[in-house]
């Protein structure tokens, strides 16, 4: 087998989104792949690397919704109480965040190839 990958997807069109959001929406984003997958699946013993990327919405759903439709583990990862301050109110609401993305890193690639990492 290849050296399995996890790629996270993290939303880049959220100006809220600050570096602790980030690293909290990509550990669950982890935590939410590894549930996914069978208890018998070799790739529940771990994997060679992880990678986050910098994509808008509409692409993250469309690359998802690829990967699903030809057997890439992959899903997107929604917080029920994002929360986001605006001047002096804080607010809480439903947004899906980011994506993951976890297979065998040859056959992820080629459709994530043109996705920036994240700054």
């Amino acid at each position: 087998m290849d050296e399995i990958a996890l790629y996270i997807l993290m939303r880049a069109d959220i100006a809220s989104m600050s570096s602790a959001k980030k690293c909290a929406q990509a550990a669950r984003a982890a935590v939410i792949c590894v549930e996914g997958l069978p208890l018998d699946n070799s790739m529940r013993n771990g994997w060679g690397c992880a990678r986050m990327l910098h994509i808008h919405e509409a692409e993250m759903r469309s690359l998802v919704a690829q990967m699903c439709k030809i057997g890439i583990h992959a899903g997107i990862v929604h917080d029920p109480e994002y929360r986001f301050t605006d001047g002096l109110v804080t607010h809480s609401i439903p947004l899906d965040t980011c994506a993951f993305v976890f297979d065998e890193k040859a056959r992820i690639e080629p459709y994530l190839r043109h996705v920036p990492p994240m700054p």
